[in-house]
């Protein structure tokens, strides 16, 4: 059990991060691979290779039983989810990444930890005497009432610490399953023996009595208490029955079981779920899936609480789609917790009395969101006696958009307007109100991927769906408070809708990006929504100006980050679309490396954590600029080490560029450059820079990779299915350095990446030249990654020096030498004429040097016969001047409107590069 905490310690406060249950993970097939699952048996030998690679215990079928209905749009399949044990002291990071790496799941996750949403008061308040449900006069449940009492067929479950089952304000609602009485025997044959009372998931038994805490016993005594008994207090769900369904642990070998607890009310009839826990943390797609099979599969209302923080967050379960989300005031209806646009709908949460699990004739005031949330499931019940045709979703807008809205003319609320959803519940209104209108957005389709930078044009393409009653003239107008976003089109005129039916934007609503909006933003977006009287309002809140951005104007899409990565953000595949050909993503992580020393390297890659090293921070986000006359697309951006923060970095400054060609023969790579900057006191020797990419080619275990001497270039593809090559090529002409590694079972005396990758193994493969030319074999292939680089001369403060690479993808390996080939040309614009690396070339003559209008350049004789290129770099290295010259041996560049300051000229001519520091005066 995690611990729980007092008001006063929690108002105000950032949550506690969430754990992860220790040795635990859960993964989902991808659908096309179901057949070759049966029971807990899985026939895939990538799959069972990374299994056996991580030493997994078990593996077992999580929800064998769950059931996919066909007429269902949205349905999942959750037969396809399967749980694996490992030791407790595994690193789930390690194999996370291994299971994922095989290419059949859909995803791998962690289970998390959540504690439940607890507070109490001094149990000296104890007193039915002085204490009153006040609530109920707030929500208008005594009205309610007249309208609706509920059933005993309709049940809600309660997910929660467990139940007193002898308190006598709630046996009288306890739904008991006759079906499975206690015999040891399991009677229902639904896997569990003898659930006659409910079920302990969390220790895997039929005892699901309460804690120390009570958690439990006071939420569901707020939704089900036994109302009209002449005892104690008065249960929002009237005649509702409920089931406890146990998901704290009492017992060492016990584990928190919040999701399984879902399916398992799902599956056993409990029409509303009570969710009062969670917690803020990324959300997953494990438990998305879990709550669309309980509210779309098998039609259940699931309602959570908000959170217990005075803060606007994202709290899960409550953020997730089809979850009704529940904010909470105080006695004077004023906002007292946790708000923000995902809440649906807020109710009394401090001072509730409740049954209290001390005795069985115990009440206790409770505090939280965990008191309102069982009062809006409570409502769910009454209301889904009194409208039997409503489905769940259907159930979840009644309650919401019949909520009391006033709430927000009240002072204090003010400055939370559409923060705590469409407002108060109202039991009253919610079981009276014959033809409520509720419409909600159920899908939205951004351009650019949802990938948008400064002075863009954002479209939005978005699904409506009208829940309940028919509409004659429903107008959706969009708007925004930031003063980053201006709306350009903003209306859509839907016109009738029937109930259930849905519609989609004929013309996009659109906006335009400021061109001083700031790195992830985080804006909102507002629907509203207008049909005669009825009114209504929905928030999509989105990042702007994210700090990554692919390159995809040719054959090969790459995605560039601000930090150094290639292909996603920090190793995160939500941020970045990776390195793709023909729609088949091929890098599972890559990215930029520069090292010294085996104790001295930056990068951005996996560490021996197997968590991003992130060593760079940005000094100027990665963004497109005009391309030509250089490329057809070009992004650049600026980053920094941590050096001297952190004694492990080099101590350098990067100015990149990626560039990018539209048409043949240059339409399948994407060059980087990286201009390394010494921002020490102290000249860099031994110096070395490239870049590391792991391959994921259709099979991640099943890929090969190799060197090609000729062309500097590595590569890798899959064994058998030869119909994605991949590779990367030096360009620049330094020393190369080349090293090929086998994740699984590594051969002796090679370098063994597959428990993390250290700053010395990184240095080892950046400066050991091209020391192991192959992993994995052709025969069972291997999942294979690479270093290539090359050796930098020696740079003294404030010095540059340049590593060009090509990211290079193709059909076949002649077709990947062909466009190593091309890049090559294309990157110094004229053929080779066999300059070989190390080649001493005579230095270019500058002056007057400082100069304040012209500088004169004098050339080498054979830079005579060629074009040569020069581009003039300021102190943060972006390009303030390009200039082409024609074949000839002198020539002049204007640098009259620069300002004041030292720069660096780089001039290339056929396969050189030469550099050289300029001090303009004025």
């Amino acid at each position: 059990m995690l611990p729980f905490f007092s008001i006063k310690t929690v108002l105000g406060q950032n949550p506690a991060p969430v754990k992860s249950i220790p040795g635990k993970l859960v993964f989902k097939l991808k659908p096309e691979y179901k057949t070759y699952a049966k029971g807990n048996t899985i026939q895939l030998s990538a799959l069972n290779q990374a299994l056996a690679t991580i030493k997994a215990g078990s593996v077992q079928q999580k929800y064998p039983k769950a059931t996919l209905p066909a007429d269902k749009p949205g349905a999942v399949d959750l037969t396809l989810i399967y749980e694996v044990k490992l030791d407790k002291n595994a690193s789930l990071v390690n194999a996370k990444k291994m299971l994922l790496k095989t290419g059949v799941l859909a995803y791998a996750e962690t289970l998390n930890a959540l504690e439940p949403l607890f507070q109490t008061n001094d149990p000296l308040s104890d007193s039915t005497a002085t204490v009153k449900q006040y609530h109920l006069k707030n929500i208008k449940a005594y009205r309610g009432w007249d309208f609706e009492q509920g059933d005993t067929s309709i049940v809600i479950g309660i997910l929660d610490t467990g139940i007193r089952y002898s308190h006598k304000d709630l046996k009288g609602n306890l739904k008991y399953n006759y079906a499975d009485p206690i015999d040891g025997i399991d009677n229902d044959q639904d896997g569990y023996v003898d659930n006659f009372r409910g079920w302990d998931m969390a220790d895997n038994d039929n005892n699901a009595t309460a804690d120390a805490s009570g958690h439990g016993v006071g939420v569901t005594g707020v939704a089900s208490a036994v109302t009209q008994n002449n005892k104690g207090v008065a249960g929002v769900g009237f005649k509702s029955k409920f089931l406890p369904i146990k998901i704290y642990p009492t017992t060492p070998t016990g584990t928190f079981a919040g999701y399984e607890a879902i399916v398992f009310a799902a599956d056993h009839g409990c029409d509303v779920i009570n969710l009062s826990w969670g917690g803020v943390y990324p959300p997953s797609l494990y438990e998305q899936d879990v709550i669309n099979y309980a509210a779309i599969n098998k039609n259940r209302v699931v309602i959570a609480a908000a959170g217990n923080n005075s803060a606007k967050l994202d709290f899960y379960p409550a953020s997730y789609k089809n979850v009704l989300s529940v904010g909470t005031t105080d006695q004077q209806n004023i906002k007292a917790l946790t708000f923000g646009h995902k809440v649906d709908v807020v109710a009394p949460g401090l001072g509730i009395l409740t049954t209290s699990n001390n005795h069985d004739s115990a009440y206790v005031q409770g505090n939280g969101s965990s008191y309102a949330c069982p009062m809006v499931a409570g409502t769910a019940a009454l209301v889904k006696k009194k409208f039997p045709q409503f489905n769940a979703l259907q159930i979840a807008e009644q309650i919401r958009t019949t909520a009391d809205a006033d709430i927000y003319s009240l002072p204090a609320n003010a400055a939370f307007t559409g923060q705590l959803g469409h407002g108060l519940l109202d039991v009253a209104k919610a079981l009276s109100t014959i033809n409520a209108k509720s419409v909600r957005y159920t899908e939205i389709n951004t351009n650019k991927k949802g990938v948008h930078h400064p002075g863009d044009t954002l479209y939005l393409t978005v699904e409506f769906k009208n829940y309940l009653a028919p509409l004659a003239n429903l107008d959706v107008v969009v708007s925004s408070s930031s003063q980053y976003l201006t709306v350009f089109q903003g209306n859509f005129p839907a016109g009738a809708m029937a109930t259930l039916s849905s519609k989609t934007t004929t013309i996009p609503f659109s906006f335009v990006l400021a061109a001083n909006t700031p790195v992830n933003e985080k804006i909102a977006i507002r629907f509203d929504y207008t049909d005669g009287t009825y009114t209504d309002s929905e928030y999509y809140e989105m990042f702007l100006n994210p700090d990554f951005v692919t390159i995809d104007i040719n054959e090969v899409d790459v995605t560039v980050t601000s930090r150094g990565n290639i292909g996603y953000n920090d190793m995160n595949p939500e941020q970045g679309n990776g390195v793709r050909y023909k729609l088949q993503n091929l890098l599972a992580e890559g990215g930029f490396m520069v090292g010294t020393s085996p104790t001295k390297v930056s990068d951005n890659v996996r560490n021996e954590n197997f968590d991003p090293d992130g060593d760079f921070y940005s000094l100027n986000n990665v963004h497109f600029v005009n391309a030509l006359p250089r490329a057809d697309q070009m992004a650049e951006g600026m980053m920094q080490d941590s050096f001297p923060q952190r004694v492990t970095t080099v101590g350098v400054k990067v100015f990149y560029k990626g560039l990018a060609w539209e048409n043949a023969p240059n339409d399948k790579f994407v060059i980087m450059e990286y201009q390394v900057i010494n921002q020490s006191t102290d000249t860099l020797q031994n110096l070395y820079a490239g870049m590391y990419a792991d391959w994921d080619i259709i099979d991640a275990a099943r890929n090969v990779a190799a060197w090609d001497s000729v062309n500097k270039m590595g590569y890798a593809h899959h064994i058998t299915k030869t119909t994605h090559f991949a590779g990367i090529k030096l360009i620049t002409p330094g020393a190369p350095s080349f090293y090929a590694f086998d994740f699984a079972t590594p051969p002796a005396g090679t370098i063994d990446i597959s428990n993390g990758f250290t700053n010395a193994e990184k240095y080892q493969a950046l400066a050991g030249g091209v020391a192991r030319k192959t992993a994995g074999t052709l025969a069972s292939g291997n999942d294979v990654s690479f270093v290539i680089g090359e050796k930098l001369p020696d740079l003294a403060p404030a010095d540059t020096a340049i590593i060009a690479l090509a990211i290079l993808a193709g059909d076949s390996l002649a077709d990947l030498q062909a466009s190593a080939q091309a890049a090559q040309l294309q990157y110094y614009a004229k053929p080779n004429t066999g300059i070989k690396p190390g080649f001493v070339t005579p230095p270019i003559k500058v002056y007057p040097n400082p100069a304040s209008d012209l500088l004169q350049l004098e050339l080498p004789a054979h830079f005579s016969k060629t074009e040569t290129h020069l581009e003039l770099i300021n102190t943060v290295g972006k390009s303030v001047a390009f200039k082409t010259l024609k074949p000839g041996s002198k020539s002049t560049l204007n640098v009259s409107g620069l300002a004041t300051g030292l720069y660096v000229l780089k001039v290339r001519n056929n396969g050189m590069i030469q550099t050289q520091k300029i001090q303009i005066v004025r």
